[in-house]
């Protein structure tokens, strides 16, 4: 199905939001080389839409491989700043959902999961989806089974109920399952008020839980439990009617415990508090972060006597203090107690260019920092995508001026990168004289250029894919030749319709025209149909020529043992040429050699 029948009320980071990004409690896949750059202050705000980036991590572990977490992500560029069940405007990284008939068409599904990483899909042309922007994932919709199949690029699957089927409408775009790459899955359990109750990581007599309660629909607490006993808790509070600090359900003091089985009891590890404006009152808005407190501070201020809830006293000892525009961006930010400050100021082109216009201009953004050794300043123009066009930085307003500049294809992939000593001219807009048009230009002859290529069309037995990176280079000037110091090809494994294409080969250059080294990688899928789980299989012994490394393959396998704490206390790794015996364990996932 190309669209939904119902709408869905959910915060929704505003688009774009970009990549995966960030923390791996969900197993993101990162940036793969030639996604396009996303500028960001340096505690970090992003600057093509004044969105924070403020990622907490209160929980986490690695259970049987599977990693999994309690990561909060606070948003002030939303369609709605009220609601969410941590917070108003905080975003739970694991617990992602679904929010449907969203985006400037009203027909895109979002997959949130964070103020920076969410995702976008739209209707294909054959009555599916596929990503927006420069993504890979992929969305499939099950109408037999009502479910929404989200797939990674390593693998993972993340399942979710849709909003067409039998169910209650509470789960509507809520999570059902997940899978990891490895085979290990992640139950998801609901309680009566179809409230993610438990999240369950087993293998055998073995298990991790992440429980979670709730008081008046609010997450209340999230307990990691192993085995059954209690490790780690997070404890949430939030605010009231009538607290200075913030309004109805802002999120309050996180305090964050550890279980003591001596005691029989729970020891307190660290505790955070946050501030917010109380109305739509500039310099800020209602539910819009004013002070994050940290652990440290937090501390220091209840050694000082202070109340870590009370606005007027706080500001010396914030981690950070936010101001914001009228469009709730973030307009200042001052850290350590205003130690330093920054301050941003966006300017649209009023030309308006649309998603897919990569290489023109949306936003301009000029960054103001003031510290002790002086000002800095950095202006970044970006496109509607949010991927940055231009760069400037300065060391002094006018003075030691440094460009980068990126060129996109059609995908809103990076074709050039070109650093400073490349760009001959820059001619900046000037929006109040009616000149919208940004142009750099740059040298012909002289000049660090990096240069992606991108397959056009689909190969498989050439190991080609469509849009996939096929080749890195870098050439002197804009006319200069492309020296190739890398070429990429590509494997793929199809599962249940959906195919995911991990790398197969990647040959490096060290000298221009030479043969290149090149390294192969080799995949061993586990079977799900049958007890077989598969393996590589014997390697081929090359006995003939046993002097001859050129064409040898290296075998590799890790292996990390975890405590009851889902804590990693040991790791080992083995290697051994294809041509060499009896050297170490080295066994595939049904344990044959």
């Amino acid at each position: 199905s190309s669209s939904s029948s119902s709408s869905s009320s959910s915060e929704v980071p505003v688009p774009p939001t970009g990549p995966e990004e960030g923390n791996d409690n969900l197993g993101s896949c990162g940036k793969e080389e030639g996604d396009p750059s996303y500028a960001y202050s340096s505690y970090p705000v992003r600057l093509s839409n004044g969105q924070i980036r403020l990622l907490v991590d209160d929980l986490g572990s690695n259970a049987f491989g599977s990693i999994w977490g309690q990561t909060r992500s606070y948003a002030n560029v939303l369609n709605n700043n009220e609601g969410g069940i941590n917070g108003n405007s905080w975003l739970l990284q694991q617990l992602s959902y679904l929010s449907f008939n969203v985006g400037e068409s009203g027909e895109n599904i979002a997959l949130v999961q964070g103020a920076n990483n969410s995702l976008w899909f739209q209707p294909d042309e054959s009555g599916g989806w596929e990503p927006q922007f420069t993504a890979r994932n992929q969305l499939v919709h099950n109408t037999v089974t009502a479910e929404y199949i989200v797939t990674r690029v390593n693998g993972q699957k993340m399942v979710f109920y849709d909003d067409e089927g039998s169910h209650a409408n509470a789960l509507n775009g809520q999570l059902k399952s997940v899978a990891d790459p490895y085979g290990s899955s992640v139950i998801v359990r609901y309680n009566a008020q179809n409230q993610i109750s438990e999240i369950v990581q087993s293998n055998g007599s073995e298990s991790s839980t992440y429980r979670y309660g709730y008081v008046a629909g609010m997450l209340e607490r999230v307990t990691l439990l192993v085995n059954g006993a209690d490790v780690r808790q997070v404890i949430y509070e939030y605010y009231g009617n009538t607290e200075a600090g913030g309004s109805l359900n802002d999120l309050k003091r996180v305090r964050i415990g550890q279980y003591n089985s001596t005691i029989g009891g729970w020891e307190l590890l660290r505790q955070m508090a946050y501030l917010y404006y109380k109305s739509d009152t500039l310099p800020g808005f209602k539910h819009g972060l004013r002070y994050e407190i940290g652990p440290e501070n937090y501390a220091r201020l209840i050694d000082a006597g202070l109340d870590p809830f009370d606005p007027n006293v706080v500001g010396p000892y914030a981690d950070k203090h936010f101001e914001y525009d009228s469009d709730h961006r973030v307009s200042k930010e001052a850290i350590r107690g205003g130690e330093k400050v920054y301050e941003f100021e966006y300017t649209p082109n009023p030309d308006d260019p649309g998603f897919t216009d990569y290489n023109i201009w949306a936003t301009k953004t000029v960054e103001t920092v003031t510290q002790p050794t002086g000002l800095l300043k950095r202006t970044v123009y970006a496109n509607k995508a949010g991927s940055t066009i231009l760069s400037k930085k300065e060391n002094a307003p006018g003075t030691e001026v440094w460009y980068l500049f990126y060129r996109f294809n059609s995908q809103g992939r990076v074709e050039y990168t070109a650093s400073p000593s490349a760009i001959n001219s820059v001619s900046e807009p000037d929006t109040g004289a009616g000149n919208n048009s940004l142009l750099v230009t740059l040298n012909n002859t002289s000049g660090l250029i990096q240069v992606n290529t991108f397959y056009a069309t689909t190969n498989l037995a050439q190991g080609e894919v469509a849009t996939y990176l096929a080749t890195t280079g870098v050439k002197k000037g804009e006319s200069g030749s492309v020296a190739v110091t890398h070429r990429h090809t590509y494997d793929y494994h199809t599962v249940g319709g959906t195919t995911i294409y991990p790398k197969a080969t990647e040959t490096n250059y060290p000298v221009d025209g030479g043969s290149g080294n090149t390294t192969t990688y080799r995949y061993c899928y586990f079977d799900t149909d049958n007890t077989s789980m598969g393996y590589f299989g014997y390697l081929a012994i090359n006995s003939d020529d046993l002097g001859n490394i050129s064409s040898l393959e290296v075998a590799e396998q890790n292996e990390t043992d975890y405590n009851e704490a889902s804590q990693a206390i040991l790791s080992t790794n083995w290697q051994r040429f294809h041509d060499a015996t009896g050297l170490g364990r080295l066994n595939g996932p049904n344990d044959s050699q």
